[in-house]
């Protein structure tokens, strides 16, 4: 029996998704069949009949039909892709900017949480990004845009951060920046000459504070992402977030805490900050 071509799988599997559905847990009989999905004896027969034909289905005489080494991958692989375009499909819906998949991202649509702007919450995507910049013990990321709000949050981490190392350290401004700088940054960014250029001339107390905190690290880099790339956390706490802007705005933010979009976000983030140069950082001053 010769094997089904990609273009006869993919018809396939579109015409009988809820029979591979209903078998990719457990074996079932043509009656359980029929009640599982509510149509006829006819229908299930002749589904059953495509899928033997196709050898992504196999009857076991003791407990019904189940998907064969060829339908659990299928199902499997049909199934991942049908939520990422189902994530495409629902930003686009809501006027968020979908990312063409060029730098790799597709990874971040599987499995994600949207969170895109209402008429009525025009800055819901961008509230629910800085409450969890707000939360992280650790931020790393790029951002292709300045935002006053993404200054605010840096700034609340470098004071934070600076408050609690001088209470546990009890010493001077020196030694305390010198005490911290042992210790991994809680921010880290990676952005583009413009971003850098406007955040010492649009910000320049936050930007000089931020320059002395040892918890925050700054990288300007040449290369350039059409979006802001974000990591939260560190080991299983991890989550990334892939944000959408338009002239508007933050316009939409997929969250995703898979080990893929984790996977992937990380290493897109380390390749930018290899091509990047760290912003000195100036001696702490009393």
């Amino acid at each position: 029996m010769s094997s089904p071509t990609t273009e006869e799988i993919i018809d396939l599997v579109t015409r009988r998704w809820d029979v591979l559905e209903s078998l990719s847990d457990r074996a079932l009989s043509k009656p359980e069949l029929e009640a599982t999905l509510g149509v006829s004896r006819s229908t299930v027969d002749r589904a059953i009949g495509e899928l033997e034909a196709a050898s992504m289905v196999v009857r076991d005489p003791s407990s019904g039909y189940r998907l064969t080494e060829l339908g659990r991958p299928v199902y499997r692989l049909c199934k991942r892709t049908r939520r990422c375009l189902d994530a495409v499909t629902e930003a686009h819906s809501h006027g968020s900017a979908v990312p063409s998949g060029a730098n790799g991202e597709l990874p971040m649509y599987d499995g994600a949480r949207l969170v895109s702007s209402e008429p009525h919450v025009p800055d819901k995507p961008l509230q629910h990004l800085l409450d969890t910049m707000r939360e992280a013990e650790s931020l790393r990321g790029y951002t292709p845009v300045v935002l006053q709000q993404y200054v605010e949050v840096c700034h609340e981490h470098a004071t934070r951060r600076e408050a609690s190392t001088v209470r546990s350290v009890g010493v001077t401004n020196d030694e305390c920046h010198e005490h911290a700088t042992r210790r991994e940054a809680d921010v880290e960014l990676v952005v583009p000459p413009q971003v850098h250029q406007c955040l010492r001339t649009t910000y320049p107390d936050e930007y000089r504070r931020a320059r002395r905190a040892s918890c925050v690290r700054l990288h300007e880099t040449s290369a350039s992402l059409p979006f802001g790339l974000l990591l939260f956390g560190e080991g299983a706490d991890r989550t990334c977030a892939l944000v959408s802007y338009s002239k508007a705005g933050a316009t939409g933010v997929l969250f995703n805490d898979t080990a893929s979009a984790i996977g992937w976000a990380t290493q897109t983030y380390r390749e930018l900050k290899a091509d990047s140069t760290p912003v000195d950082q100036p001696k702490a001053t009393q």
